[in-house]
């Protein structure tokens, strides 16, 4: 089940952007008509490409998630994913136009990154889901003995006061 349908995508982008990103020629010219448009994004062609992406878009959030979450996610998708899913997908389909590409469209992937890091390392949560543990393990310095379980019979001159046991003797 894919996470954002185009109408998402057209929530976010407009559908002459949407065109041009998905187009061979780059370019949609600007004396074409919505209905033109919208002929050229029903294309089998257009539909593989925005398929595809959306299938990338969603990879790249379940992989985010799943060290926190059960995925992939089941109906209903919240609002969240589904808008991270369309921008994650605008973005892909960019790197096909790299012309194309403004100084907006590096920051916004930039911020999508961020975003997929921060859902990895369980950092934000995700509103409409439950967390099915895997949080990250907190990270510290142990030293060597915090794991070392006592054993009776070692007060030897080798190992007396390694931590393991008590050098006034046994009580």
């Amino acid at each position: 089940m894919a996470y954002c349908t185009l109408i998402d995508l057209y929530s976010i982008a407009e559908a002459r952007r949407i065109a041009e990103l998905t187009t061979s020629t780059g370019s949609v010219l600007p004396e074409f008509t919505d209905a033109e448009i919208a002929a050229l994004l029903s294309g089998a062609a257009v539909t593989t490409i925005l398929t595809d992406a959306i299938a990338y878009a969603d990879a790249r959030i379940d992989a985010a998630l799943s060290s926190c979450y059960a995925t992939p996610l089941v109906a209903p998708v919240p609002v969240y994913i589904k808008t991270l899913s369309a921008r994650l997908t605008l973005a892909h389909l960019q790197h096909r136009k790299p012309v194309a590409f403004t100084e907006y469209d590096k920051e916004n992937e930039t911020s999508l990154t961020d975003t997929l890091a921060a859902l990895k390392d369980g950092k934000q949560f995700v509103p409409g889901l439950t967390q099915t543990g895997g949080l990250p393990e907190v990270s510290g310095s142990r030293n060597e003995y915090d794991s070392r379980p006592y054993t009776e019979g070692t007060n030897d001159p080798t190992t007396i006061n390694d931590g393991l046991t008590c050098p006034l003797g046994n009580f």
